[in-house]
């Protein structure tokens, strides 16, 4: 709206709606990544930066920091291709494909679209198919993703043979990566190829080799090719063992003992084996630890009570199993390698070092492995050994050959193509190694190649198919074999044969293996040890090479290591090194590797044997000795599976608080002693990383940084209990003494990198503290002082212990000196260290003080009150500064220093010290005059001197900036004369400031006011006023009519000619300057005194005359800006005001218009002495030349106008969706509403400026946050704005500066709800912005070196050269005239918790913080108000003062929340009434004083009653939050998380419906609602007692039922209890809410969480930014079941019958009529499919089979959303066609024809057409069970017996099938029930390949039975190969469940076709479904779920696969 008047414009702009904005994760990953940088400044002296007329771009497109972000911006498609396959490919866009006359597709390889991609070579698409090659890629579906085409050359056929191209290969990669498995399938045409180039000319070199195991039938090569497809099989055993009678665990041993009687890392001093042989890698290249039931003397033994399991069983430790009797099927399979043991898995977490897993009991063991507990006393481990066929020879054309196609979009947004092999080589050790391939149809073994370290090299995919790998190093010349043979491994060390063969889609297998390095005879032995990991993950295999130690220095300085290894005893005669062993006794170590490690290095060893000799290391860093040996302990610090010996836990250090995220590791110190006698000693930390290749990190607790300039002694506390003498083992010091300095085995170390932090020297030193304590004293040799000659020595005395456990900030404190007044300031300051080495804390030691000379003069600075002992200071220079006197103010004076020629030599003297002091301890600005030599000089000097607080760059915690000052650089203060008279002026310096609040004599004195002009001003002025008046009334020849007497200057001279008076008048302490300004001059000036009051008191002269009675002088206050004063002179009258102008206050003198003298017409005494002045003068011959300046015209009007700002509210949606694996979610909304900004201009030309927002909240939407609400602002009154902040503007037409008259801010009080897991979040998200950081900062290692360089420097040659970076406040002053900042009041709620790990929060001082803070409650923080009047500051320093203001107080009232930790909360929100009735009590009564009497006593009134109530309610509320957390306690003793799930869902919908329902609640209310929780509690202690046995019996069996018996007679005594102490706190809540006179405001979110509908099936986890939707949010809440689950809601369809709702886990319908919920996990449903009028079928698995369920949709836009949100979850659905595999063909006969049309569809290898079944119809149907069947083996057999006769001919094959999978089930619940009942699991599969389906194997991973085949007449039982067309049902039980164990079963089938996870209970969400039920195909096949059924008590499953090909 517009409105116009004249003279007046009105502008209003309003918003009726909420603006809504969204900031992404993504959004704030690509800004952070593109670089803006607003504050960068260009260096002008580089040569590299190209400059432009004054503009420089924000954003540099070419720095690599910005390249991302760019990239993503412009959203370029780049794609390159890099083919490391080993062979030749050519490639082709798919729109370039055409089909051959017989219709089958194929690749013109001599097109010219076809490009050959040599191996090894890295292409760019645009450079293949041209500059749009990209684009052409698409040029076949623009909508779907581009794609190529594979073939293989001619020059790579002479290799691999003929093959088949490859089609539609991804260009894109819609989730980040896709890799594929493709295999090249051989040429259907081809003949044998000739291969000659692979033939052998002799025989197969290892045929006979004893590495290789081998069938006796093995003696031909000649390979079946039935057989190319039958993968390896796995076969398996479990080795169990009990632990010993006499051994309860740990602490029952001695010390030293290793409970886990570990063969490799052993941290113990027993050997449990005395054949070292044994523990290397056995002759099949496995890892072979022991084939022995237990080791001598080993702690575990066989089972041996009663009951237990056989030492040698299955997976379920019952069946037991013999290795010996497992044979191979035939003549065509071998054996890969012997039995060994599988060493996979996580050390540490699920097994230790040789395998073992561990429980405490043998029929507790569950698929998942776990590592060793305290109360464990079973374990098992696994043994495997490999079968396989054997494979074809390298020249056969049709042995199978894979390859592997990767798509990735890198971080540029460019897309990397990769042709690759199936298998990779990863080397991550320090040297390069060679490795050799072999397999057992080869003829030799094959080098693959050489790997740098660091690099990977990819295995050609002709030697993909290898079997064995061996490692290899090249020997030395002349260590090569003389006599060489064809065998290519002569000119190598290798190592024996690794069995690197894929057992299975996914593997994973662990070898440690070693190269003996075999050298002269008589020479040493030195073997390298590996450790090699073989991951397989869908097909494709990674083998890393490890070394077997990292060791990382962490150190500032340079670490020496020694690697060593106990002696056996047998081994007496090697050498060793004589140092002791930490806890060894007389145990002897031999050094076998030493290593010389940098700062921030990391190196690997390959030396160290793991296996029997015990690893020990020493350490030295520069000037100290080697550490003692020290055992590498490789265990959990938390493992409790070995104790170590006395001495060893002396030196254990433990974590501490801060240190939680590395708890795990095992940290021992690491103790030296100096190279010299009577050192200081060193302690460092060493931490170890348990894992198969642990890493050891050596660190220091402390780096301290000295930066004081003395050299100071550290320690951790005392020794006496005076604290006068420092604890010798943590003493230490930053400055090396000179006697330790001459010693030459110090000297030569100090020639190591970073010496002076360990020796401590430099101002660099290490601390250690137990207790995270530091006290110090200054200890310093010599100090020169450069005012003289003289030395004296400094020492300091003791300085209490400081906690330096958490970071901080600079912080102060003081030093006294021994025998003396001197006070040293001092700070400090504890930081993280960054990077790498964030582990330490940097201990920062500062003056407080430090004084910059920016003037070209010397100075000299003391004291005030020492002006004898000054300090010198250089001209541009700068010092540090402490006081002399302890006892006097801390003020400083300082004068020039005048250099004189004394004997030819320089000499300063000091003649005057400044009048005024500089107080340093206030933060500010001020300029004054620094009295000069005599007085002589041309001009006064005037500086400026700031103190400012230091910058976290600054060496100081204060900083004195001291510069000079000139008209040109906008100075402070500015002296102009415009007027026709010289100004004379001065500062009065009589009044002292300690009557500056009384005094009024230096009140603004205008020379025109009556008064005695005596009482106005006491300047020097005034005096020389006062002295001519008086010399003019002695006078008696003075008449009217002649001029008066004029009153000279005697001896003195104005203007720059006025010499500093000097003990004129005042006295020695008031020396005052008499400023001359002549006509159009102008001057800067400063104060004299900048303490004194900062008046100006002036005059005017004329010719240099005073004039006796008329002299007047004038006083204005210099800081008040735009004030006046009028001096009336004989000539006329002049004014001085004070303006701003260019960041200066101008003190300007004007003379008054010609007008004004008309005013004073009237005064006949004024106009009579004007008059006779004027006569006078002309008698006398001078010119009366008064100027006439018009300049002051009238006033101008202003325009008045006003912009007014309305908006309804800002709503900033924060969305955490950078993360490609998870879901966009809202984790914060931070809304603010109603707006008002109001920018208006009067008539009077002023701007004024107002903001009001109402009010402010941030909502808490992070996962399971302990609160809803972030930020909260309990707002009493609804009209009071929670901020609201206005400002006055004075319109100044002549002037630049900004002038405000007012500025003022309010915010009202905030609450603050923060829990770890929250801010852990938000520190993920905001991550970007720190990475980013990281990237762009320094290397660590140059970090460390440049600081030590620059201290090293700066002791050497101490520099006082002042910083570069130091800003001058001399510009872009803003003036207030009042600024005002009301009080701000915080109360801080804070829940500590435990969460993962985060590495967002690694180096951030906060979380520093927050990690070692316990849980406060409403800990209130109240910041004063920061009142100041006439502020001239630049905004960035006025900024830092506002900062130190409420920073202190911050830093203050940190003790105030250690008050709030209590863990009740009670205490703090008791004193918090307590506090605010006594606040009330003395408050109160002022503000109603202001109003009156009556006012006054009513607010006595008020605040009595105040105290009385917050007394009483502090009271109540206390009993209340104690009554809560019992309650909270005692529910969680029940243990029935049903009814702990209803109570915390109760109390948040009753807090809920409380804020959201009326205010006024009665004491009815509140008693209803407590008798509704007293009644709750009784039901469900009641029905405890009736469900709780039945619960328990169906999971756990008869002890099951005594178990929930118990539980629930716990439950009846208890819930009741519960429910009443929930009712007792709802009653004292009321009662405490209804005595307390505030109002209680819930603090609930704004509205629910916003709900983001997913984007689409192409971008699995992209979400849509919509605009809120309460509907879409309500249906979010549905599926998150009100926030408590961790599911994502993906978007629903609201039909007219129901609302359907898609999540991540689930599939809900929910009926619009009965409000039912219906809900399905996705591997729950089918299919689904369209149907004719717009309906939808959507088929699901249930207890009777597959069920379809019908919707019908109302428009065709709802069809089409239910379509996408069924689509986007399809790869989840049992029977849905995807990448991952289902049926193919199949199921979309199932969405075209539904369930009735399954088998109408052709299935390869059934010979008839199957009349119409659905799987699992039979189910709950009675069976006749056979009275002969008496046990579960009978009722198998018989099963077994019907299956055999069926054959896929018959055409009820499927039915009969289904009807004997469910009459087995049948009859086993008939054999088992009641209390033998067990659950039992059944499990058919159909092949329906059309080719040989191979069952590798079938196990229950949990269960109580073997795992049972029963098969129809297709299946080879010899081979385990199902024909097409047959049938296998797969049958298994588990154990009786009891309290142990719940019986569950759990089946793993692993076929060539498909493996599958199965269990006996229905899978509760998605997410886990990959670790109970899954099928996952391999390529090529399909296979899908016929059925998925369970019972409703878990107690049977049954299963139907069907397997087809692709």
């Amino acid at each position: 709206a517009i409105e116009q008047m004249p003279d007046e414009l009105i502008v209003s702009l309003a918003c009726a709606e909420i603006i809504l904005m969204n900031l992404t994760g993504v959004l704030l990953r690509d800004v952070a990544e593109l670089g803006f940088d607003f504050l960068r400044t260009t260096d002008q002296n580089s040569d590299d930066v190209e400059r432009h007329d004054n503009t420089s771009s924000v954003i540099n497109p070419l720095t690599p920091s910005n390249t991302v972000g760019l990239r993503r911006a412009m959203d370029s498609h780049s794609v390159v291709l890099i083919n490391e396959s080993g062979v030749d490919v050519v490639i082709c866009p798919m729109a370039e494909i055409s089909s051959s006359p017989r219709g089958k597709r194929e690749i013109d390889q001599y097109h010219p679209s076809c490009f050959l991609v040599k191996n090894g070579s890295k292409v760019s698409l645009d450079q293949c198919f041209g500059v749009n090659g990209f684009q052409k890629l698409s040029d076949v579906n623009p909508i779907a993703s581009p794609s190529l085409a594979l073939g293989i050359p001619p020059t790579a056929e002479t290799r691999i043979g003929k093959r088949e191209d490859i089609f539609d290969l991804p260009v894109t990669a819609s989730a980040g990566q896709s890799i594929t498995l493709i295999n090249l399938q051989p040429f259907s045409s081809e003949s044998n190829t000739s291969f000659s180039h692979l033939k052998s000319k002799g025989s197969m070199l290892g045929r006979n080799s004893p590495d290789t195991v081998f069938s006796d039938t093995s003696v031909s090569v000649e390979t079946d090719y039935r057989f190319y497809n039958v993968e390896p099989v796995v076969e398996w055993c479990m080795q169990n063992q009990r632990l010993r009678s006499s051994t309860a665990d740990v602490f029952s041993l001695e010390r030293g003992v290793d409970i886990l009687s570990s063969a490799v890392w052993s941290p113990g001093d027993e050997n449990f084996s005395s054949d070292r042989d044994k523990m290397r890698c056995g002759n099949s290249g496995a890892s072979v630890i022991s084939n022995e039931s237990h080791s001598s003397g080993s702690h575990w033994l066989r089972p041996y009570l009663k009951n237990d399991s056989p030492e040698w069983t299955d997976f379920t430790c019952l069946l037991r199993v013999c290795r010996e009797s497992v044979m191979l099927p035939d003549n065509n399979w071998i054996w890969v390698n012997d039995w060994t043991i599988d060493l996979s898995g996580e050390y540490g977490l699920s097994t230790d070092a040789d395998g073992w897993e561990y429980e405490a009991d043998f029929e507790t063991f569950k698929r998942k492995r776990r590592f060793y507990k305290r109360g464990d006393f079973c374990r098992r481990r696994r043994w495997t050994r490999t079968r396989m066929v054997k494979p074809p020879r390298l020249d056969d054309p049709k042995r199978i050959i894979s390859l592997v196609w990767e798509t990735k979009r890198e971080e540029n947004g460019n897309f990397l193509l990769k042709i690759k092999s199936p298998i990779s080589i990863y080397n991550r050790t320090h040297i390069s190694l060679s490795f050799f391939a072999y397999s057992y149809s080869w003829d030799h073994e094959m080098l693959i190649g050489t790997i740098a370290p660091g690099e990977t090299l990819p295995v050609p995919i002709q030697l993909a198919s290898a079997t064995y790998m061996r490692l290899a190093i090249k020997r030395s010349p002349e260590y090569t074999f003389l006599s060489k043979t064809n065998n290519p491994l002569d000119d190598y060390n290798f190592s024996e044969r690794l069995m690197v063969l894929s057992t299975s889609y996914t593997s994973s297998k662990l070898h440690r293996t070693s190269i003996v390095n075999s050298g002269r005879e008589g020479e040493g032995r030195l073997d390298y040890h590996f450790v090699v990991n073989v991951n397989c993950i869908q097909g494709i295999s990674d083998i890393f090479v490890e070394p077997v130690l990292r060791i990382i220095n962490l150190l500032p300085c340079q670490l020496q290591c020694q690697l060593g290894e106990i002696i056996p005893r047998g081994e007496a005669k090697r050498s060793y090194i004589k140092r002791p062993v930490v806890g060894g006794g007389k145990k002897k170590v031999t050094k076998v590797e030493e290593l010389s490690i940098a700062t921030a290095e990391e190196v690997k060893s390959i030396s160290v044997d793991c296996i029997h000799n015990k690893p020990h290391i020493s350490l030295r860093v520069p000037g100290y000795q080697w550490s003692h040996w020290q055992r590498i302990v490789n265990r959990r610090s938390n493992s409790y599976t070995w104790q170590p010996s006395e001495e060893e836990e002396d030196y254990l250090f433990q974590a501490d608080r801060d240190d939680a995220d590395h708890a795990g590791e095992y940290k021992t110190i690491v103790r030296f002693e100096s190279l010299v006698e009577f050192g200081d000693p060193l302690t460092l930390i060493m931490s170890v990383e348990a894992g198969h290749c642990p890493t050891l990190r050596i660190y220091a607790q402390y780096w301290i940084l000295d930066k004081t300039g003395f050299g100071v002694r550290f320690a951790e506390g005392f020794s006496d209990i005076l604290g006068q003498k420092a604890d010798s083992d943590t003493s230490r010091s930053s400055h090396l003494p000179l006697t330790n300095a001459r010693s030459s085995e110090i000297q030569r170390d100090m020639k190591l990198p970073g010496h002076q932090w360990s020796i401590g020297m430099s101002g660099m030193s290490i601390h250690f503290s137990r207790k995270e304590k530091l006290a110090l004293c200054i200890e310093s040799e010599v100090v020169n002082d450069t005012s003289s000659t003289s030395s004296r020595q400094l020492k300091s005395k003791w300085i209490s212990p400081m906690d330096v456990s958490n970071v901080m900030p600079k912080t102060v404190f003081s030093a006294f000196e021994y025998n003396g007044s001197k006070q040293f300031e001092l700070a400090l300051s504890v930081t993280l260290c960054p990077s790498v080495y964030s582990r330490t804390k940097f201990i920062t030691f500062f003056p407080r003080y430090q004084i910059l000379n920016l003037l070209e003069e010397d100075l000299f600075v003391a004291q005030d009150g020492c002006l004898s002992r000054e300090t010198f200071l250089p001209s541009q220079s700068s010092i540090h500064f402490h006081w002399e006197n302890s006892s006097l103010p801390p003020k400083i004076r300082f004068c020039v220093a005048s250099n004189r020629n004394v004997n030819n030599g320089k000499h300063y003297s000091k003649d005057l010290w400044t009048n005024g002091c500089i107080q340093l301890d206030k933060v500010g600005i001020t300029s004054m005059r620094l009295p000069t030599v005599g007085g002589k000089t041309s001009a006064p000097m005037v500086v400026q001197a700031e103190v400012r607080l230091a910058t976290k760059k600054q060496n100081s915690a204060v900083v004195i900036v001291i510069w000079s000052t000139n008209e040109k650089s906008n100075p402070l203060y500015l002296l102009r004369n415009k007027s026709s008279l010289t100004i004379l002026c001065s500062q009065p310096l009589n009044c002292d400031t300690a009557d500056r609040g009384t005094v009024d004599e230096l009140l603004p004195y205008d020379g025109c006011t009556a008064g005695d002009p005596k009482k106005k001003s006491k300047g020097i002025l005034s005096e020389l006023a006062r002295r001519a008046k008086e010399e003019s009334e002695k006078s008696s020849n003075v008449t009217k009519n002649k001029l008066p007497e004029k009153f000279e200057f005697t001896g003195l001279e104005c203007g720059p000619n006025i010499p500093v008076i000097g003990n004129f008048l005042y006295g020695e302490s008031r020396d005052e300057y008499i400023w001359r300004v002549r006509k159009g001059e102008e001057c800067c000036f400063g104060f004299d005194d900048p303490e004194k009051p900062h008046y100006l008191e002036w005059t005017c002269v004329f010719h240099d005359l005073l004039y006796g009675k008329q002299c007047e002088v004038a006083t204005l206050e210099v800081d008040a800006m735009g004030s006046s004063t009028i001096l009336m002179c004989p000539l006329g009258f002049v004014k001085c005001t004070i303006l701003a102008q260019n960041s200066t206050k101008v003190i300007e003198f004007v003379d008054v218009k010609k007008g004004s003298f008309d005013n004073f017409s009237s005064n006949s005494l004024l106009a009579e002495m004007k008059a006779n002045y004027e006569s006078v003068l002309e008698n006398q011959g001078f010119s009366l030349t008064m100027e006439e300046k018009d300049e002051t015209i009238e006033d101008d009007e202003f325009l008045s106008f006003t912009l007014r700002i309305d908006l309804s509210g800002i709503a900033v949606s924060v969305v955490d969706n950078v993360a490609d694996a998870v879901s966009g979610r809202e984790i914060l909304l931070f809304q603010m509403d109603s707006w008002v900004v109001e920018f208006s201009q009067n008539r009077d030309g002023y701007h004024e400026l107002e903001m009001r927002l109402m009010s402010l909240q941030m909502d808490n939407h992070v996962h399971q946050a302990v609160h809803p609400v972030l930020i909260f602002c309990p707002r009493l009154e609804e009209n009071e704005p929670f901020l609201h902040m206005s400002a006055v503007r004075r319109l100044q037409p002549h002037s630049s500066a900004y002038v405000f008259r007012y500025a003022a801010l309010r915010i009202l009080a905030i609450d603050i709800f923060l829990d770890r897991k929250t801010a852990e979040t938000i520190a993920r998200f905001i991550q970007p912005l720190r990475k980013v950081n990281d990237e762009n900062s320094e290397d660590p290692e140059k970090w460390v070196n440049e600081i030590t360089l620059k201290m090293e420097k700066h002791h050497s040659e101490p520099d006082r050269i002042t910083d570069g970076d130091v800003t001058l406040a001399n510009s872009d002053r803003i003036y207030f005239e009042q600024f005002v900042v009301h009080p701000v009041r915080l109360s801080l709620t804070f829940t500590q918790e435990w969460t993962d790990w985060n590495s967002a929060t690694e180096g951030l001082t906060i979380f520093q913080l927050i990690r070692g803070m316990a849980s406060i409650a409403n800990a209130p923080l109240t910041f004063t108000s920061f009142v100041v009047d006439h502020a001239f500051e630049a905004p960035d320093a006025l900024l830092r003062i506002v900062t130190a203001h409420y920073s202190s107080q911050l830093t203050k009232q940190i003790f105030g929340i250690i008050g709030s930790l209590a863990i009740l909360g009670a205490p703090a929100d008791f004193f918090s009434n307590v506090g605010t009735g006594v606040r009330d009590f003395f408050y109160e009564p002022i503000n109603g004083l202001v109003h009156g009497p009556e006012q006054f006593i009513e607010g006595l009134e008020v605040g009595t009653q105040s105290l009385a109530r917050g007394v009483f309610v502090g009271v109540v509320r206390g009993a209340a939050n104690v009554t809560e957390v019992v309650n909270h306690n005692l529910a969680g003793l029940t243990a029935d998380e049903v009814f702990i799930g209803e109570r915390n869902a109760h109390q948040r919908m009753l807090t809920d419906a409380m804020s959201r329902g009326t205010a006024n609640r009665t004491i009815g209310d509140s008693l209803y609602l407590a008798g509704a929780s007293v009644a709750r509690g009784v039901k469900s202690g009641a029905m405890g007692i009736v469900e709780q046995p039945t619960i328990y019996a169906s999971k756990h069996g008869p002890i099951g039922l005594l178990k929930g018996v118990g539980k629930a007679l716990v439950g009846a005594i208890v819930k009741p209890v519960v429910g009443v102490g929930d009712a007792a706190v709802l009653v004292m809540n009321h009662v405490s809410e209804a005595t307390s006179d505030k109002v209680v405001l819930l603090k609930i979110p704004k509205r629910l969480r916003r709900a983001l509908p997913r984007k689409s099936s192409d971008i699995p986890h992209g979400v849509q930014l919509v605009a809120y939707d309460e509907r879409a949010a309500k249906a979010q809440k549905i599926v998150t079941g009100g926030e408590s689950l961790d599911d994502v809601y993906i978007g629903h369809v609201n039909t007219s019958t129901h609302l359907i709702i898609s999540s991540e886990l689930c599939l809900w319908v929910i009926e619009k009529e009965s409000r039912e919920p219906w809900c399905l996990n996705w591997d729950e449903v089918s299919h689904f499919r369209m149907l004719e009028g717009g309906m939808m079928q959507i088929t699901i698995f249930s207890q009777t089979g597959l069920r379809s369920h019908i919707f019908h949709v109302d428009s065709p836009i709802e069809v089409a959303q239910l379509y996408q949100l069924l689509a986007m979850q399809r790869d989840k659905m049992g029977n849905c066609s995807s990448n991952r595999g289902s049926f193919g063909s199949l199921d979309r006969s199932m969405s075209n024809g539904g369930v009735e049309q399954l088998f109408q569809v052709h299935i390869q290898g059934v010979k008839t057409q199957q009349n119409n079944h659905v799987f699992g119809s039979f189910n709950k149907s009675r069976r006749n069970v056979s009275d002969s069947a008496n046990d579960e083996i009978e009722v198998i057999e018989q099963c077994f017996v019907r299956v055999k006769k069926l054959g896929s001919e018959q055409s009820t094959f499927f039915k009969l099938l289904d009807e004997e999978a469910w009459t087995l089930i049948y009859s086993w619940g008939q054999v088992f029930s009641g209390l033998s009942s067990r659950r039992c699991m059944a499990v058919g599969i159909i092949n329906g390949t059309g080719s040989d389906l191979q069952i590798k194997s079938t196990k229950l991973l949990e269960g109580g039975s073997p795992c049972y085949t029963i098969h129809t007449k297709e299946f080879k039982e010899d081979q385990n190969l199902l024909r097409p067309g047959g049938a296998i049902i797969l049958f298994g039980w588990g154990v009786v469940p009891n309290l142990l164990q719940d019986g569950r079963v759990f089946m793993n089938i692993e076929t060539n076709a498909f493996v599958a996870d199965l269990s006996v209970w229905k899978s509760q969400s998605s997410k886990t479904k990959l670790q109970s039920t899954y099928a996952l195909p391999m390529p090529g096949y399909q296979v899908g779920f016929l059925e998925k059924s369970y019972d409703d008590s878990g107690w049977w499953a049954k299963y139907w696969l069907l397997v087809r090909k692709t």
